[in-house]
């Protein structure tokens, strides 16, 4: 049997284990959440044929907040893909270059890089177009994080014809090269999830759709034709709007004449004269009239108020106005 004090030491122990087992318990979820890090949004691009006879992959994201940087991670390619840009940011949101090494898995090439914060930017190309008019493209992504929201975006070949995609893609629009895209969006994609695209077209030639010093200029800015002309047309309305406006400012300043000082009194009461509440009785009304109406304008002769720095109507400087002290 145990002593007092070999019982009192092991009630003791016991109670710190408990006491502690909700902390260890807590730092345990933390190691494993940090573990496994989750790229919160990602945009994959996917141009055959664009500034190359070969298809250009372009991915495009940012990791959860939840994850700590700088910190080592890795993208998965096929294994002939020929590695162009691999970038982060720095503090400042400036572009950086980032050393990277590979190695192959499976069917892939695992690209490894120490990213310095959430962003990354990576591109490469690889080549499964043929020599035939006919093109048959195969494509699968493969994840290495979890995904919340994944958008694939793929861009149609100048010159081609009976352009298709497996599964069926979304049209979205077209830039102003008259390149066309169409989207497909994923949600939730959990780690390892293969996503395969089949491709088909028809091409005549193998020229790409732009050279080297278009593609570093432009593409990729899609524009939804019916939007820009929603867009137009509201623009459009404003324009006729503020013009008649200004029509009928004009005119009802040329109906007054200029040496008619009680006419010139009514037009501005109506025009420019806030709305007052009904409580406000006559005599105070007549009484505020008397004090800000205390001369004309030189320009187009309306009335100006004693704190107005410029006519109401023509914009003409009001001496009175730029000097005069309110009461």
């Amino acid at each position: 049997m145990l002593s007092g004090k070999a019982k009192w030491l092991s009630l003791m122990m016991l109670a710190l284990g408990l006491s502690l087992t909700p902390a260890l318990s807590g730092l345990a979820a933390s190691a494993a959440e940090e573990q496994t890090p989750t790229i919160k949004q990602m945009k994959l691009s996917i141009w055959p044929e664009y500034d190359e006879s070969s298809v250009l992959v372009m991915y495009s994201g940012e990791f959860a907040q939840n994850t700590a940087f700088p910190r080592e991670v890795s993208l998965r390619t096929p294994k002939d893909a020929r590695i162009t840009v691999v970038e982060g940011d720095d503090p400042k949101g400036q572009h950086l270059d980032l050393n990277y090494k590979t190695k192959e898995e499976a069917d892939y090439k695992v690209v490894s890089f120490t990213l310095p914060n959430p962003v990354f930017r990576f591109e490469y190309y690889f080549n499964p177009i043929g020599s035939e008019p006919l093109r048959n493209i195969d494509y699968a992504f493969s994840a290495t994080y979890p995904i919340d929201k994944m958008e694939v975006e793929i861009q149609q070949p100048l010159r081609s014809t009976e352009f298709k995609v497996d599964p069926v893609a979304a049209p979205i629009g077209a830039d102003k090269q008259g390149l066309k895209y169409s989207q497909l969006v994923f949600s939730n994609v959990p780690v390892d999830r293969k996503i395969e695209l089949k491709l088909s077209y028809s091409k005549p030639d193998n020229r790409p759709s732009a050279s080297k010093d278009q593609a570093s200029t432009s593409g990729g800015e899609v524009s939804n034709s019916s939007n820009s002309n929603i867009g137009l047309l509201f623009i459009g309305i404003g324009v006729v709007g503020l013009l008649a406006g200004l029509a009928i400012s004009w005119r009802q300043r040329r109906l007054v004449p200029r040496g008619d000082s009680s006419m010139r009194s009514i037009l501005v009461e109506s025009q420019s004269r806030p709305m007052r509440s009904s409580m406000k009785t006559a005599a105070e009304s007549t009484s505020r009239k008397s004090q800000a109406v205390t001369s004309f304008c030189t320009g187009c002769g309306a009335a100006i108020e004693a704190t107005d720095h410029f006519c109401r109507f023509c914009g003409n400087k009001s001496k009175r106005g730029a000097y005069a002290q309110n009461p």
